[in-house]
């Protein structure tokens, strides 16, 4: 009896031991995930903060800028729409933008003061524009596909447009009875639509030393 007491002493302690052994192996591979997911997000922290760096540089120096780099500006400065409309409480009424504002900035500095924008002139209907644009569509992404010269110092940008579905681009979009969207519209919500078109910029180096832009036509 008391031999068979003495091994089923050491068969719960060697079972015991093998617990604690494999606890401590789960342990020791908890930690190495710990250790490597901590060094994946660190490298993922330094990647954003160089992309957010690259993304938010200032504008590009008009003065040393040649009319083909100061159209590949204006669609980089651009290509996620008007900056800070989402702060703004009535989007009909009059676009305020500080004087700081770093698109208006860069308007200001490359474009003429009488720009030719579609149906209108100055710096204000490039950014009333642009506001339209970024309102109506919340999650835009402008990308400039090519750029080739064309007659009397005209530049055609060649652009991609991808706009994301949201509800609130459907509700200003159509007419929703009592408030309620058509039952179809939801399976759109979060698609992608992809668009093509062209835009023409003209500038004038031998009249503009700058290279400031006189007429944008997008189209």
């Amino acid at each position: 009896m008391a031999r068979s007491l003495d091994t089923a002493e050491k068969i719960l302690q060697l079972n015991r031991l093998r617990r604690r052994r494999t606890q401590q192996r789960y342990r020791k591979r908890l930690e190495d995930k710990t250790l490597t997911l901590a060094k994946d997000v660190a490298n993922l922290g330094a990647e954003v903060q160089r992309l957010e760096k690259t993304l938010r540089a200032p504008p590009c120096d008009p003065f040393d800028s040649t009319p083909w780099r100061l159209v590949v500006e204006f669609f980089r400065v651009f290509r996620n729409g008007l900056e800070g409309v989402k702060d703004i409480q009535d989007p009909r009424a009059p676009l305020c933008l500080p004087e700081d504002h770093d698109q208006k900035r860069f308007l200001c500095a490359t474009m003429t003061p009488n720009v030719a924008f579609n149906n209108g002139y100055g710096v204000d209907v490039v950014l009333e524009d642009w506001r339209f644009r970024s309102v109506h569509h919340e999650k835009i992404q402008v990308r400039l596909v090519g750029v080739e010269e064309g007659a009397e110092n005209m530049l055609i940008a060649y652009l991609s447009n991808l706009t994301t579905i949201t509800e609130k681009m459907l509700r200003q979009s159509l007419y929703c009875v009592d408030g309620t969207l058509p039952t179809f519209t939801w399976k759109l919500i979060g698609r992608q639509h992809q668009g093509m078109c062209c835009g023409t910029h003209l500038s004038n180096p031998s009249s503009l030393p700058t290279g400031q832009c006189q007429m944008i036509r997008q189209i």
